[in-house]
């Protein structure tokens, strides 16, 4: 980064739980490893818009979330380059217009039951799908990058191009190793009665692979000094994706370029938000995404 370009942001939202300090963390590392800034926010809970102000006490109570929040983060990277905001307002929306000029927004992720999931967790849904910069989910019990891999989801080759040149930066800047995953899956109800070993499967992988290999050969010849490592299989795309990301230290998907107003998350996206043991990317769609991505 040049000295006339502006710093980048990561944006970080801290609620005061360990998948809190893990977003941290983990925020804190591409900060440092970006030459980046780091902004930490807090939504203070209990506020209504039918309220002029958040009830009494819980001020105190939001600062000090964001303080300790802030005591972790600069212990990890440089006092001038972290920064804290206390916002007030429906958690999701004051998040989406705070993250409208970042590079990148981290969330912490920890696994709760359906009725939590319900309450909670359409904060990490609403900024997925809605954020116009990539947002990376990050599990409470993440510790750091130690696996050396970049893991990639391919749903078809028609739209690989760009995730994958993404990709290949990303594992280019960690130093690290890419898994690209294609899956393939026959529906049971639509071919019962139809088994797989009647079928050429292999054949049917060996020319996915060419095809891959032909259409983004372009992209891979940019990047010799990534390994690089293609798996086509018939799976689910969520149980081959979430066995994939035991593995890996990242795991890149797209979010949808359909729908208003800036796409939305496919049913496997959806999974990986909750079953992913790694933290997962949420690209937005290729002409909205970062070509030198936060990550």
């Amino acid at each position: 980064m040049t000295e006339d370009q502006p710093l980048r942001t990561v944006l970080v939202a801290v609620d005061g739980s360990e998948a809190a300090d893990a977003a941290v963390r983990y925020a804190a590392e591409v900060a440092s490893r970006n030459d980046a800034e780091l902004l930490l926010a807090h939504v203070i809970v209990g506020y209504s818009g039918l309220v002029p102000t958040p009830v009494e006490g819980l001020e105190e109570a939001g600062k000090a979330v964001l303080d300790e929040a802030l005591a972790l983060a600069r212990g990890l990277v440089s006092h001038d380059r972290v920064a804290g905001r206390l916002l007030h307002g429906q958690r999701q929306a004051a998040l989406l217009e705070l993250a409208h000029d970042c590079g990148l927004v981290v969330l912490g992720f920890q696994p709760k039951s359906t009725m939590e999931r319900l309450v909670t967790g359409s904060t990490i849904t609403a900024l997925c799908a809605g954020a116009r910069c990539p947002v990376v989910t990050v599990p409470e019990e993440w510790t750091g990058n130690t696996k050396g891999v970049v893991a990639l989801g391919i749903k078809t080759i028609e739209t690989a191009q760009p995730m994958l040149q993404l990709a290949l930066t990303i594992a280019r800047k960690r130093q690290a190793r890419l898994e690209i995953l294609h899956t393939w899956h026959l529906p049971t109800a639509a071919y019962d009665g139809l088994a797989l070993s009647d079928l050429d499967t292999e054949g049917w992988e060996d020319d996915m692979q060419a095809a891959l290999a032909e259409s983004c050969g372009p992209v891979f010849a940019a990047y010799p000094d990534v390994p690089v490592r293609v798996q086509v299989v018939e799976s689910h795309p969520a149980l081959a994706l979430k066995q994939l990301g035991e593995h890996a230290d990242l795991l890149v998907l797209a979010r949808r370029a359909r729908l208003f107003p800036r796409g939305h998350l496919g049913g496997t996206a959806r999974a990986m938000l909750r079953e992913a043991p790694c933290p997962v990317l949420v690209v937005p769609p290729p002409s909205d995404a970062e070509p030198d991505p936060l990550v």
